[in-house]
Protein backbone atom coordinates (compact mmCIF):
# COMPACT_ATOMS: atom_id res chain seq x y z
CA UNK A 1 0.00 0.00 0.00
CA UNK A 2 1.51 3.23 -1.10
CA UNK A 3 0.31 6.69 0.59
CA UNK A 4 0.82 9.82 -0.15
CA UNK A 5 0.40 12.35 2.86
CA UNK A 6 0.18 14.79 0.41
CA UNK A 7 -2.22 14.12 -1.93
CA UNK A 8 -4.32 13.06 1.54
CA UNK A 9 -3.99 16.53 3.15
CA UNK A 10 -5.25 18.30 -0.53
CA UNK A 11 -7.85 16.44 -0.19
CA UNK A 12 -8.71 16.60 3.56
CA UNK A 13 -8.65 20.81 2.58
CA UNK A 14 -10.67 21.00 -0.12
CA UNK A 15 -13.93 18.64 1.87
CA UNK A 16 -12.68 21.30 5.38
CA UNK A 17 -13.14 24.09 2.33
CA UNK A 18 -16.37 23.15 0.61
CA UNK A 19 -17.73 22.73 3.64
CA UNK A 20 -16.82 26.10 4.91
CA UNK A 21 -17.85 27.58 1.62
CA UNK A 22 -21.21 25.80 1.77
CA UNK A 23 -22.17 27.23 5.23
CA UNK A 24 -20.94 30.66 4.29
CA UNK A 25 -23.83 33.80 3.96
CA UNK A 26 -22.68 36.73 2.19
CA UNK A 27 -22.70 39.75 4.38
CA UNK A 28 -22.28 37.04 7.97
CA UNK A 29 -20.09 38.51 10.23
CA UNK A 30 -17.23 35.87 11.38
CA UNK A 31 -15.43 35.88 14.21
CA UNK A 32 -11.59 35.02 13.24
CA UNK A 33 -8.25 35.83 14.32
CA UNK A 34 -5.39 37.72 12.82
CA UNK A 35 -2.60 34.77 11.35
CA UNK A 36 -0.05 37.05 9.42
CA UNK A 37 0.24 40.75 8.25
CA UNK A 38 1.37 41.04 5.07
CA UNK A 39 2.59 44.47 2.96
CA UNK A 40 -0.81 43.90 1.16
CA UNK A 41 -3.17 43.21 3.71
CA UNK A 42 -4.19 40.65 6.91
CA UNK A 43 -4.45 36.94 6.77
CA UNK A 44 -7.57 36.33 9.44
CA UNK A 45 -8.22 32.50 10.57
CA UNK A 46 -11.65 32.00 10.31
CA UNK A 47 -11.64 28.48 12.24
CA UNK A 48 -9.81 26.33 9.93
CA UNK A 49 -9.72 28.27 6.82
CA UNK A 50 -7.71 31.80 6.30
CA UNK A 51 -8.92 34.43 4.42
CA UNK A 52 -7.36 37.92 3.05
CA UNK A 53 -8.41 40.97 4.10
CA UNK A 54 -7.19 43.49 1.54
CA UNK A 55 -5.07 46.78 3.12
CA UNK A 56 -8.11 49.07 1.67
CA UNK A 57 -10.58 47.32 3.38
CA UNK A 58 -8.85 47.11 7.21
CA UNK A 59 -10.08 50.81 7.71
CA UNK A 60 -12.37 53.73 6.29
CA UNK A 61 -9.41 55.82 6.45
CA UNK A 62 -6.11 55.68 4.56
CA UNK A 63 -3.59 52.55 5.61
CA UNK A 64 0.05 52.80 5.30
CA UNK A 65 0.28 49.49 6.31
CA UNK A 66 -1.88 46.64 7.69
CA UNK A 67 0.27 46.46 10.81
CA UNK A 68 -0.86 50.01 11.85
CA UNK A 69 -4.79 48.58 12.64
CA UNK A 70 -4.07 45.35 13.06
CA UNK A 71 -1.08 42.44 14.51
CA UNK A 72 -0.65 38.86 14.78
CA UNK A 73 -3.13 37.51 17.45
CA UNK A 74 -5.90 40.41 17.01
CA UNK A 75 -9.41 38.72 17.79
CA UNK A 76 -11.20 40.42 14.78
CA UNK A 77 -14.68 40.46 13.50
CA UNK A 78 -14.97 39.89 9.68
CA UNK A 79 -17.90 41.21 7.45
CA UNK A 80 -18.52 40.94 3.37
CA UNK A 81 -18.24 37.62 0.95
CA UNK A 82 -15.67 35.37 2.36
CA UNK A 83 -16.20 33.25 -0.70
CA UNK A 84 -12.95 33.84 -2.46
CA UNK A 85 -14.64 34.02 -5.59
CA UNK A 86 -13.18 37.25 -8.06
CA UNK A 87 -14.20 40.60 -7.30
CA UNK A 88 -15.66 39.92 -3.55
CA UNK A 89 -14.28 41.71 -0.54
CA UNK A 90 -14.73 41.13 3.13
CA UNK A 91 -13.60 43.81 5.65
CA UNK A 92 -12.73 43.39 9.12
CA UNK A 93 -15.38 46.04 10.98
CA UNK A 94 -14.41 45.52 14.82
CA UNK A 95 -10.79 44.53 16.73
CA UNK A 96 -11.27 43.38 20.50
CA UNK A 97 -9.54 45.02 23.06
CA UNK A 98 -6.12 43.20 23.29
CA UNK A 99 -5.99 40.83 26.52
CA UNK A 100 -1.51 41.07 26.24
CA UNK A 101 0.53 42.72 23.87
CA UNK A 102 4.17 41.91 23.17
CA UNK A 103 6.41 44.44 21.69
CA UNK A 104 9.61 45.55 20.55
CA UNK A 105 11.82 48.68 19.33
CA UNK A 106 14.26 48.32 15.87
CA UNK A 107 16.82 49.35 18.38
CA UNK A 108 17.83 51.84 20.64
CA UNK A 109 17.99 54.60 18.88
CA UNK A 110 14.31 54.58 17.59
CA UNK A 111 11.44 56.15 19.51
CA UNK A 112 8.90 54.27 18.61
CA UNK A 113 7.45 50.43 20.04
CA UNK A 114 5.67 48.04 17.45
CA UNK A 115 3.67 45.00 18.79
CA UNK A 116 4.64 41.93 17.47
CA UNK A 117 2.07 39.98 19.08
CA UNK A 118 -1.41 39.89 20.70
CA UNK A 119 -3.38 38.01 23.23
CA UNK A 120 -0.65 35.50 23.85
CA UNK A 121 -0.43 33.98 27.52
CA UNK A 122 2.87 32.99 27.07
CA UNK A 123 6.43 33.50 26.15
CA UNK A 124 8.76 30.89 25.38
CA UNK A 125 12.37 31.86 25.84
CA UNK A 126 14.78 29.87 24.29
CA UNK A 127 18.52 29.66 24.80
CA UNK A 128 21.61 27.40 24.80
CA UNK A 129 23.59 26.33 27.04
CA UNK A 130 26.66 25.43 24.88
CA UNK A 131 27.96 26.55 21.27
CA UNK A 132 26.97 29.55 21.32
CA UNK A 133 27.03 30.05 25.52
CA UNK A 134 23.74 31.23 27.05
CA UNK A 135 23.52 35.56 26.99
CA UNK A 136 21.93 36.15 30.32
CA UNK A 137 21.19 39.61 28.95
CA UNK A 138 19.08 38.48 26.14
CA UNK A 139 17.18 36.40 28.73
CA UNK A 140 16.92 38.98 30.77
CA UNK A 141 15.21 41.77 28.26
CA UNK A 142 13.07 38.79 27.33
CA UNK A 143 12.04 38.43 31.07
CA UNK A 144 11.27 42.25 31.11
CA UNK A 145 9.39 41.81 27.76
CA UNK A 146 7.21 39.02 28.98
CA UNK A 147 6.33 40.57 32.54
CA UNK A 148 5.53 44.02 30.73
CA UNK A 149 3.16 42.07 28.26
CA UNK A 150 1.65 40.64 30.93
CA UNK A 151 2.67 37.32 29.88
CA UNK A 152 3.97 34.38 31.65
CA UNK A 153 7.62 33.36 30.69
CA UNK A 154 8.74 29.71 30.16
CA UNK A 155 12.74 29.45 29.77
CA UNK A 156 13.61 26.69 27.66
CA UNK A 157 17.91 25.38 28.09
CA UNK A 158 18.84 23.64 25.25
CA UNK A 159 21.88 21.64 24.56
CA UNK A 160 21.80 20.17 28.57
CA UNK A 161 23.96 17.71 27.03
CA UNK A 162 26.72 19.21 26.25
CA UNK A 163 27.19 22.13 29.70
CA UNK A 164 25.51 21.95 33.04
CA UNK A 165 22.55 24.57 33.04
CA UNK A 166 22.12 24.60 37.14
CA UNK A 167 23.88 28.08 37.61
CA UNK A 168 22.44 29.38 34.33
CA UNK A 169 18.87 27.97 35.08
CA UNK A 170 19.77 29.26 39.23
CA UNK A 171 20.22 32.73 38.02
CA UNK A 172 16.82 33.23 37.00
CA UNK A 173 14.52 30.95 39.74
Amino acid sequence: VVLSRRAYLEETQKEQRDEFLANLAPGERRKGVVSSVVNFGAFVDLGGMDGLIHVSELSWKHVDHPSSVVTVGDEVDVVGDLSGRPDTLARIVRVDERSSVLRRTADDTDPFERIVVANADQLLIVTALADPPPRTGFVERALAAAYVGGLTPILALTKSDLADGSAFRDAFA
